[in-house]
This record gives structure tokens, sequence and C-alpha cells, in this order.
């Protein structure tokens, strides 16, 4: 967003005036005091966000004032929304404030008695100190954990994403890889700090990252990633260079799986550039090694299933049908295989010449589906039928989507599957919701401000119509993000 000074006008401030008035309005109105904070205090971070802390402060006040009205059995839920509170307190000038709000919730967090609970109250703890820059802090914090798993694959990743994205501290990479011992999951850290350094287009520095990885298809996939969407930017020559040195540390990789997928991966990104002979070898070199893996239990089947699916799918990018085919035929889980083919089939479709051949086996395999379900009345029965309604649906055949709905006895998942359909729920809350939200962001695309201002307004009147909490506390933060998207046009 750029920076947007209010009030940019008088006429501009009324009427973003009168937006404001209709949010405070609508926050009332949720009743729930949770909700009531969260929309407090996203108001003050969108202040924050556009340097104006002096408008910030007054709805940070007045989710503190929220926040005292919540039942103490709810301690989980006050202590991460005073985390939140304790961000912006910082972004207004208030640190000491922020720090003495972020040690009261450590103290409470270590004080959870269950441990998940615990962990992650912690998550959320540390996730403040690193949002205010007191990274170094974030880390000491995260140790405290007890789960390995989120530590690592769901804390440290934020702490550097944060780290990067918002403060620039490059330096907490290495802080972060000190404290994480076991080399897969270095690797796992390292590659999403490369991702976020692609995506913040930085390739040089996740390039570095490379050598620092133990697994040779950890490398192998941060180069081919750093190939990804950027054949106008690149060289080809360096483009097909950093594929090269991918495919050498695919073909390193001891592990005939993680193999397979780097293999997959470096296929996809040579059909981006257009080299489809060499993607087709790859993808064949792909299918034999996952072909190989032992599939004896369920907890082999699926990651050699996900697999043999990605590589079936990108089969299709090269409408090598065929081969496709082929290698859904070597997948254990039917289910899977043809769902898999129904996206090669549907993507297919569009085609000038559609392959007849492909849409046939789709639709027996399909069938099969649908028949080995026959008499089974279960929960994992009903879930398996709304992905054929979905598989069905992207075939256009709404007649078998209705069919196997009538099939499916939890009534929220035949629900579900008729929204394949399109066809015979009336609007239900979530529609509602999204039909709204669709309105909202039409409204932040307005280059007129005074148009904007009064579809959001007329929007905020239709709130009465989501009965449920969530929709309504989730319509509002849309509603005030479209308003300072509007800010940010002018």
């Amino acid at each position: 967003m750029k920076q947007c000074l209010l009030p940019l006008n008088s006429d501009v401030s009324l009427k973003g005036g009168c937006v404001l008035d209709k949010i405070a309005q609508a926050i009332k109105s949720l009743q729930n005091p949770i909700d009531c904070a969260e929309v407090n205090i996203f108001i003050a971070k969108q202040f924050n966000l556009i340097h104006q802390p002096d408008r910030a402060l007054p709805y940070i006040e007045q989710a503190l004032q929220e926040i005292a009205l919540i039942s103490i059995e709810e301690k989980f839920v006050i202590n991460e929304l005073k985390c939140k509170i304790a961000e912006q307190l910082a972004k207004v000038g208030l640190q000491n404030r922020s720090i003495a709000m972020l040690t009261e919730a450590l103290q409470q967090a270590d004080a959870f008695e269950n441990p998940e609970d615990r962990d992650y109250a912690l998550i959320a703890v540390s996730e403040a100190h690193a949002e205010i820059g007191m990274s170094d802090r974030a880390i000491q914090i995260g140790l405290m954990l007890d789960d390995d798993y989120k530590r690592v694959w769901r804390l440290f990743d934020s702490i550097a994403h944060i780290a990067i994205v918002q403060h620039s501290h490059h330096e907490q990479i290495f802080n972060i890889l000190a404290v994480i011992d076991d080399s897969q999951d270095k690797d796992h850290f390292l590659l999403e700090v490369a991702n976020t350094y692609f995506a913040s287009n930085q390739p040089e520095r996740a390039i570095a990252l490379v050598p620092l990885m133990t697994y040779s298809s950890s490398k192998a996939e941060a180069l081919a990633e750093a190939v990804k969407g950027r054949s106008e930017t690149i060289a080809r020559d360096q483009l097909l260079d950093l594929l090269n040195q991918a495919e050498a540390h695919a073909f390193l990789e001891q592990d005939v799986g993680m193999k397979a997928q780097a293999l997959r991966m470096i296929a996809k990104q040579h059909i981006e550039l257009k080299q489809f002979t060499h993607a087709h070898t790859l993808l064949e070199q792909a299918k034999q090694f996952a072909v190989s893996l032992s599939a004896t239990h369920l907890l082999e089947q699926i990651p050699r299933d996900v697999i043999l699916g990605g590589i079936a799918r990108a089969f299709g990018k090269l409408a090598e049908h065929k081969a496709a085919t082929q290698t859904t035929d070597a997948m254990t889980d039917k289910m899977l295989s043809a769902s898999d083919l129904s996206v090669i089939a549907q993507k297919d479709s569009v085609r000038e010449k559609p392959d007849g051949t492909l849409k046939t086996q789709t639709l027996q395999e399909l069938s099969a589906a649908e028949d080995a379900l026959a008499g089974d009345n279960s929960h994992l029965a009903d879930l398996r039928r709304v992905m054929l309604a979905e598989a069905w649906s992207a075939l256009k055949l709404f007649e078998r989507v209705q069919s196997i709905a009538g099939q499916i006895s939890d009534p929220n998942l035949k629900t579900l599957a008729l929204r394949y359909a399109g066809i015979g729920v009336g609007e239900s809350q979530c529609d509602r919701f999204e039909r709204l939200s669709a309105a909202c962001e039409s409204a932040t695309k307005q280059r007129d401000f005074d148009k904007g201002v009064k579809i959001l307004i007329q929007l905020l009147e239709q709130i009465p119509s989501l009965d449920e909490n969530y929709f309504r506390r989730s319509f509002v933060i849309r509603v005030v993000n479209a308003y300072f998207n509007l800010l940010g046009n002018l």
C-alpha cells in the first residue's frame, strides 16, 4: 500500500470518517468481545501501516477494553490477542508498554498445563517479539517449545520470514540455523527461507543458501525454484544452467522418493522454458523411480501416489496423455488416480482437439471409484464422494454430481457436493459471505473514491444478513481492508 496521510483533504476526510463511523457501528453489532477486539486490532494495524500512530492508538485502547470483557476461561485467546496488541503498541512507539505486555503474555503462556496449548501460546509470543524486531528473543522463546516439529516447521519459518521481509535482518537466518540439530529440519528451514527470498525478488540470496543444504534433493528443489517464473527477467542460458545444476544434484540423491520428486519439479521448469523433449525424459525417469517405491503399507502408499499424481499431471501439460494414464495406472489409490485424471482431462477439454481416449478412460475410472463406494455409509466414504463430485463437476457432468450427492449421508457434505452442481441448496451463509466479499473486492478496485466509499457503506448495511459471528467479523475486516486499499489508490 502506498503511504497515505489522512486527512488528504477535508472532503476525503469527511467521507472516510463516515465509513469509519459505519464500521464502528458494525463492530458493536458483533456483540462478542473477542470479535470486537480482533476488528479493532486490525484497524489499528492498518493505520500503523500508513504511518498514522495517533489514529491507531484509540483502536488499540478499545481492543484492550474488549479483552477485559472476555471470560477468564478463554485465557488462550486472551493471551493471543494481547500479543497482537503488543505488536501494534510497539508500532505506535510505545515500546516499553509493548514489552511489558509480552512479558506478561510469556509468563501466562509458560504456565499453561496442556503441552499443546502451551506450545501454541509460546508461538504467538515468539512471533510477536519477531514482529517488533526482537528476533533474538523470539528464537530464545522458540527453544522453550516442547514439540520439535512445531518449533522448526512452524515457528522458525515464521520468524525467518518476518526477519527478512519486515526488518531485513538477514543474519537471523544463521542464528536460527545454529539451534537446529537435525539435517532434514535444517534443509526444510533453508528451503522455506529460499522461497521467501524468491518471493521477495532476492534470488541471489536464495541461491547462496544452496551450499548450506545437506540433501541433494533439497539443493535440486531450490535451484529449480530459482527458475520458476523468471523466463522474462533472467537470460535463458542462465536458467538452463541452473536447471542443469539442479538435475545433477537430483541424481545424487540417495532417497528414491525424494529423487523422483526433485526430477518432477525440474521437468516442470523445463516445460515452462519449452524444453519439452528433455522434460519428457526427466518425467519418465521420475516415474520409474516412483514406481520402484514400496507400497506395502498405507503410509508408504500415500507419498508414492502423491508423487505419481504430480508426474501424471506434468505429462498432461505436455499433452502426453498415454504417459499420463500409464502413470495414474501405477497408483495404489484409485480414487486419487481418477481425481488426477479428471484434472488432466478438464485441461485437455479446452484444447482445439480434445483427446477422446483420455476422456473415456477418465469416465471409466471415476465410475469405478464411485461403484467401489457402493453400500459404504462411513464418513470417509462421504468425503470421497465429495471428491468425486468435484471431479465430475470439472468435466461439467453435473447430473453425475447430483447422483453422487444423493448417496451422501452427512447433510453438510451433501450440501458441499451439490454446490459443485450449482443447484438446489439455496444461498448458504458461506455463499452469502463470498458474494458480499466479491462486492467488497470490486469496491477496492474503484479509482473513484466516492463511488468506492458508497459501495462499502451499502455493504456494511448487509451485515445483519450474516447470522454467524465468524462471517460477520470476517466481513467487517474485509470492509476495513477495502477501505484502506481505497485510500492507497488516492
